[in-house]
């Protein structure tokens, strides 16, 4: 009976840290919607990493606050250790699965979007893409979206970044992007041409998304509770 108890009181805790998480990963991307700052900008992975610290932190003194009371205090941790643990393992976890810190940030169109994970490079410079560039494009964007917003569509445009009204030195590669993001990407493009890369008018705020590798989980203490629980026997 008590074993239940502490089982369902781990997944209640767990479950509602995780809501706070994402409210404060929410949270900390509005402001950057806010305040104009997208992926475009050099220290966007410092402010992601910040942002991440303080939602992993919220969600930590939440998930303690009731779990020590429970059961942890027969255990002595060093929640200190395990704090750092847990934001240490729940970053590579991130990074593990094709997750970025700038994911936090809504896109530039002038760059690989929060959705980007996988991209098609352009084999035949100056043309339209071939068939199956095309075919491929379309395969990326069944399975991630557009690399925009995230949007899931019935066919997608090859997008090309950098943009092919830009000149570059550097081979082109093709994303998948939906029309909307597309008609906008022209609108701004036509407007700003080779400044929009330090434009925040170029930013695309996409409806926010509980992404899988987002889970919170209190990795460190588990961990060292299985450990503590072993030393016993």
């Amino acid at each position: 009976m008590e074993t239940s108890f502490i089982i369902i009181n781990i997944v209640k805790e767990i479950t509602f840290s995780n809501v706070l998480y994402h409210i404060s990963l929410y949270f900390w991307y509005r402001m950057f919607c806010f305040l104009k700052i997208g992926n475009n900008i050099s220290g966007s992975n410092i402010l992601g990493f910040i942002a991440l610290l303080f939602s992993n932190t919220l969600a930590y003194l939440v998930y303690n606050n009731e779990v020590i009371k429970a059961f942890i205090l027969r255990y002595p941790l060093n929640l200190h250790m395990c704090f750092l643990t847990t934001l240490v393992i729940s970053t590579i976890y991130t990074s593990v699965c094709q997750g970025q810190l700038s994911d936090l940030f809504p896109s530039h169109i002038a760059l690989p979007g929060t959705f980007a994970r996988e991209f098609v490079v352009v084999d035949n410079m100056g043309k339209l893409p071939s068939p199956s560039m095309r075919k491929k494009i379309n395969a990326l964007g069944a399975q991630y979206g557009c690399h925009h917003c995230g949007q899931f569509t019935d066919s997608y445009i090859c997008d090309h970044i950098p943009p092919s009204c830009l000149p570059t030195t550097t081979l082109r590669r093709l994303y998948p992007q939906c029309v909307k993001c597309s008609s906008f990407q022209g609108g701004i493009l036509s407007n700003w041409g080779k400044d929009v890369f330090t434009s925040n008018k170029g930013l695309i705020c996409y409806s926010w998304k509980v992404r899988w590798y987002l889970v919170w989980l209190p990795y460190a203490l588990l961990f060292e509770y299985v450990f503590q629980c072993s030393t016993n026997f």
